[in-house]
């Protein structure tokens, strides 16, 4: 399990959180390429894993979950 998914369920447990936003750049500390390099480690490494993980699934508000949910066609992951 990459190290991301471990830390963001131990501030899930700890904060209580139910969203977050991953942030790859702060204030001019990394250059583009290290930007975009981020951003692919953590589309191909860590999302694919939140994306099985239950702890990380979409609320259903007691519905049962769609065809599309089960082949994993939905979820959290939206663009902003």
């Amino acid at each position: 399990m990459p190290d991301a998914v471990k830390r963001l369920r131990e501030l899930i447990d700890y904060f209580d959180v139910t969203d977050f936003v991953n942030v790859t750049q702060f204030a001019g500390s990394l250059s583009h390429d290290e930007i975009t390099r981020s951003m692919r480690l953590f589309a191909e490494r860590v999302m694919p894993v939140l994306q099985r993980d239950r702890l990380f699934a979409a609320p259903t508000n007691g519905a049962p979950p769609s065809a599309a949910d089960a082949a994993g066609a939905t979820g959290i992951f939206a663009p902003a």
